[in-house]
């Protein structure tokens, strides 16, 4: 029996003009996320430069909290590229596939091009962007290993709450601790339609579910380090922010 602490989902294609997105509007209880797919540079660039324009930290008008996650389409790969990044900013959600180059025979592995692969360390090596995720640390050297791209500064959501006594470690017992929110659970669902990866070929329940974890890690993360703020201010303004 559902609960007031339940969050309610859903999800619903949005028909835009740029035929290089697939995008969606995922309701998450009474907050509507744009979830934009692509393969698109250009698209990434647009996303990239908006979200830079968002600020949450009122402190340093110049820091971004973005929330980044890596995903494997059949299960996680240690040595192979990311199938699927996912950056979310608030109640933005943006999901990016590299490009599938054949490797061997009929093996495909994904590579990020040289122009996206600039705009992302372009993004995420700037010293205003702070980026957060549960298990931060494993997607950090993944990123650097089999991307080329390093993060400059990351912090692992766990230890952030930790700085307020909660032990919590995974992403759905954050939710219920700090934000009073029970996430449903995810049940087995694949990322493709077909065989092939393409925006068009994810399945809309992973697109709402993966949209619903980078949304609720942002607000983790923003609650926190909106009271990490407040005792800063107590103790005189010293310390960081995160």
């Amino acid at each position: 029996m559902a609960n007031e602490n339940d969050v309610l989902m859903t999800i619903n294609p949005l028909n835009i003009s740029d035929t290089d997105v697939v995008a969606h509007t995922v309701q998450i209880d009474k907050v509507k996320i744009l979830t934009m797919v692509t393969e698109s540079d250009q698209v990434m660039a647009k996303w990239l430069k908006e979200a830079k324009r968002f600020t949450n930290n009122t402190k340093r008008p110049n820091t971004i909290v973005v929330t980044l996650s890596g995903h494997n389409v059949k299960a996680p790969e240690p040595r192979r590229p990311f199938d699927l990044l996912v950056l979310s900013v608030a109640s933005s959600c943006f999901m990016f596939l590299p490009d599938q180059e054949c490797a061997s025979g009929y093996e495909y592995v994904p590579r990020l091009s040289p122009r996206s692969k600039i705009l992302l360390e372009d993004f995420l090596q700037s010293r205003n962007v702070t980026v957060v995720g549960v298990g931060i640390e494993t997607l950090v050297k993944k990123m650097d290993m089999l991307h080329g791209i390093t993060i400059a500064n990351a912090v692992d959501l766990r230890e952030l709450a930790e700085k307020h006594e909660i032990w919590d470690k995974d992403l759905g017992g954050l939710s219920m601790s700090v934000l009073g929110k029970n996430l449903p659970e995810q049940k087995k669902i694949h990322w493709w339609l077909s065989g092939w990866y393409g925006p068009d070929d994810l399945t809309p329940e992973k697109v709402m579910y993966a949209t619903a974890e980078a949304y609720f890690t942002f607000q983790i993360a923003s609650v926190l380090i909106a009271k990490k703020k407040k005792e800063k201010q107590k103790k005189g303004g010293k310390g960081s922010d995160v």
